[in-house]
């Protein structure tokens, strides 16, 4: 092991980001045996995605990488579907509420009575 490798050796995620670099070469040469290492090293240590890669890795050599696009629309979907079953029912609608004490405020401060046109409005349908 080399210097920085030593110093995640106890922890899950470091030693799953090791196994995914070394299987990706970023930053580093690539090199699946190391990365097989660092990934069962991280799946001993109850880390769920190493255990995911170490089953690629034997079941498929030559995929290519996960996309990343397709594990974020999965992700967002995942999420809207939480979000939809724990979200709060929304309230039964309950209409056109009118404050009958603004309107006649209103109707106050415009210089009409507060019960102007209320007559025509009750019976002013044609006589009805």
């Amino acid at each position: 092991m080399t210097s920085p490798q030593i110093k995640y050796a106890g922890d899950a995620y470091a030693q799953y980001l090791l196994g995914k670099l070394y299987l990706m070469g970023e930053g580093i040469p690539k090199d699946k045996e190391a990365a097989q290492y660092w990934f069962s090293v991280a799946e001993r240590n109850s880390h769920a995605y190493a255990g995911y890669f170490l089953d690629r890795m034997e079941r498929q050599e030559d995929l290519p990488p996960p996309n990343i696009l397709l594990s974020a629309t999965r992700l967002l979907h995942h999420m809207g579907n939480i979000f939809r079953d724990n979200a709060p029912r929304p309230a039964a609608p309950t209409g056109v509420q009118i404050d009958h004490k603004r309107l006649r405020e209103k109707k106050m401060a415009m210089g009409h009575k507060w019960n102007d046109h209320e007559d025509e409005q009750n019976h002013g349908m044609g006589g009805l």
